[in-house]
């Protein structure tokens, strides 16, 4: 037996008659590890999370900054300029596609055929292109020999009548399959002698003949476009005139837009000069040639480190603000004037659906014009700004625009609703799925049953993320679009789905992969209700559908509620499905649309950390705005766990 001394005692290393390392046992030493591991494991979460609060709330104070920059340089008050163009082009968009569409439509069929044949033409095209660089190679060789002639310029000549044959032949049989296949999926369906004539058409001229049908076609659709024009010609006057009723504001918001961005240049100019200054400095010292130790020095005295004074930056604003009040009001009023003679009611169904959204759009209009003009009003460089608007302005903001040329804009919102529109789908339909299927299975299948559906249901889980969001890119996608356009599902909002990626999308495969974690802690939960409340229940006459329904799901109900909760943590994290398949657009839903916000595109919190983090400066504000998004991730999945494990212990004291 090996000994060891320990405070001048002598103690076993080893005990005869059972493992033991200094004085511990087997048991003791197992109790250590497994300790060991878990306090690693509290020490790693807590420097996680010290790491993320760090980087995430140092975006407030540098926030700060530059809310403060924005408004001292003046731009604040050309961003109201900048909205109010955006609110009257919304107006100006609307009112030209109900105009261009009720144009298009006078030549509707014969416009639809135009453009089967500039498809079908592309199509024939690259199919005969192997046979079109073959002759283009043997013309270009005949006429190289055309100076030479003889007897090398007659088989140049034979090659290019038997290349131009080929290249013919080629085009008589190209593109028919593949074009017949996109029409499938098109709103274009010409008959097959209007296809037949497009195709000879199409040869013709890819042959380098005239068409004279497909001539007469152009001039027929430019003929009837042109009195389709004249009969609305009041309508189309309107639409130019609203497009040169924004010229004025156009030009004054390009010219404040030019000197304000100069004033940012110059803030952000004296935000880095004490670093390069310093930098200079340090480079000096540290070289040994005196001639650069000059030049270093005299660099860094040179640097200014004076602010900006924000009242010399303002004034131009200011002398223009008068100006700008006069050209929104007379925008405002020419709007108005304008809209009136706006028809109510034309020929195309499509431009009529836009001109009935038209007198919405308007009024919106109206209200966001006269809000923006009691901003600028009230508006003053002065005015100071402290963290609270900070904190509000990125949990609130409903814009999140990075990498702009003009001004950077942090708004938590956009990204969250649709973080949280996705889950709410997602939770919608998998916990019905979910916890049905718990019930079944541990309830009511036998043990065949149980051994195929629990295994094949925790299976889900190994599928990886990728995998379901290329099958909602190539699959789900496409089908949810086609099924949309059925005439019987019209009556549903949002349909027919305009994007084939979008939050439904996104919150199905969400619904899918949060079946497998609901479904086995739910069944969990119901396993763990005593048999003998069953077994009570039963003898007291009730039947097993009441049991389940009455005793047994009741029971459970607090430990289901926790798989819910433990589910929506796992959707609401999810990352890789939902920037492949939720649309990627940053924007607000439109909320006036009711439940047709469901088929909209959006982005998510998980998204736009994973999609922007690489492409970020380390240290920057935008870096720490997306850990300010991850800081805010991961508090709702705390909130959400503790909450379930609350829940759970609930319903370990019941049962």
């Amino acid at each position: 037996m090996s000994k060891t001394t320990v405070n001048g005692e002598a103690k076993a290393f080893r005990k005869k008659g059972g493992f033991n390392i200094l004085g511990k046992g087997l048991q003791d030493l197992i109790r250590y590890f497994f300790g060991g591991n878990a306090m690693v494991a509290i020490v790693v979460l807590v420097l996680i999370s010290a790491f993320l609060a760090k980087e995430a709330f140092f975006f407030f104070p540098r926030h700060l900054e530059e809310l403060r920059a924005y408004r001292e340089t003046g731009q604040e008050y050309v961003g109201y300029m900048d909205a109010e163009l955006k609110a009257h082009r919304k107006i100006t968009s609307q009112v030209t596609q109900a105009y261009n569409l009720q144009i298009r439509e006078a030549a509707g069929d014969e416009l639809a055929l135009l453009e089967v044949a500039q498809e079908l033409k592309g199509i024939i095209r690259s199919a005969a292109e192997d046979e079109g660089r073959a002759l283009k190679a043997a013309e270009e060789k005949a006429g190289v020999l055309e100076f030479v002639g003889g007897e090398a310029l007659e088989v140049a000549l034979a090659d290019v009548a038997a290349k131009r044959s080929a290249y013919n032949e080629a085009l008589q049989k190209a593109g028919e399959g593949v074009f017949l296949d996109n029409l499938e999926r098109s709103e274009v369906k010409p008959s097959a002698e209007d296809f037949a004539k497009v195709k000879r058409s199409v040869v013709r001229t890819l042959s380098g003949e005239e068409s004279p049908w497909l001539t007469e076609l152009e001039a027929s659709i430019s003929a009837k476009q042109a009195a389709a024009a004249a009969k609305y010609g009041e309508f189309g006057e309107a639409v130019e005139s609203l497009v040169a009723a924004q010229s004025p504001l156009e030009n004054l918001w390009s010219e404040l837009r030019t000197i304000t961005a100069e004033n940012r240049s110059a803030v952000e100019k004296a935000q880095t000069a004490p670093r390069r200054k310093k930098a200079l400095e340090d480079g000096a010292r540290l070289t040994d040639d005196p001639t650069k130790k000059a030049e270093m020095l005299a660099r860094a005295a040179a640097v200014d480190l004076s602010a900006p004074d924000p009242e010399a930056m303002t004034e131009a604003v200011y002398a223009k603000r008068d100006e700008h009040q006069a050209i929104r009001k007379q925008l405002f009023a020419e709007t108005e004037s304008l809209l009136k003679s706006i028809p109510q009611k034309v020929a195309s169904k499509q431009s009529n659906e836009i001109l009935d959204d038209l007198p919405k759009v308007a009024e919106k209009f109206e209200k966001q014009f006269a809000h923006l003009g009691k901003q600028a009003a009230a508006w003053s460089h002065q005015d100071k700004i402290g963290m609270w608007h900070s904190v509000t302005t990125f949990f609130l903001g409903t814009e999140w625009v990075t990498n702009s040329s003009w001004n950077d804009v942090y708004g938590l919102m956009p990204l969250f609703s649709g973080s949280c529109m996705i889950a709410l789908i997602a939770i919608f339909i998998a916990v019905p799925f979910s916890v049905a299927s718990a019930i079944y299975v541990n309830q009511i299948a036998g043990p065949r049953e149980q051994n195929l559906i629990k295994p094949t249901i925790e299976f889900i889980q190994a599928i990886p993320s990728i995998v379901l969001g290329f099958f909602g890119i190539v699959v789900l996608g496409d089908f949810l679009r086609d099924v949309s356009q059925w005439e019987v599902l019209s009556w549903i909002p949002g349909f027919p789905m305009q994007e084939r990626l979008n939050a439904l999308n996104a919150g199905l495969l969400l619904a899918f992969m949060s079946i497998p974690t609901i479904f086995t802690l739910a069944e969990d939960a119901l396993n763990n209700v005593p048999k003998a409340y069953r077994d009570a229940s039963l003898a007291l006459g009730s039947t097993r559908l009441q049991t389940i329904l009455k005793v047994i799901v009741p029971t459970a109900l607090s430990g289901i509620v926790a798989a819910v909760l433990l589910g929506f943590g796992r959707i609401i994290g999810e990352t890789m499905v939902v920037l492949l398949v939720a649309g990627n657009k940053i924007a607000m839903p439109e909320f006036s649309e009711g439940l047709g916000i469901l088929t909209q595109p959006t982005h998510t919190m998980t998204g736009i950390i994973a999609q922007e983090t690489g492409e970020v400066e380390q240290g920057s504000l935008h870096w720490r705005a997306l850990f300010m998004v991850g800081m805010v991730l991961f508090t709702i999945s705390l909130v959400l766990n503790s909450i379930a494990q609350q829940v759970l212990k609930r319903y370990g004291n019941k049962s």
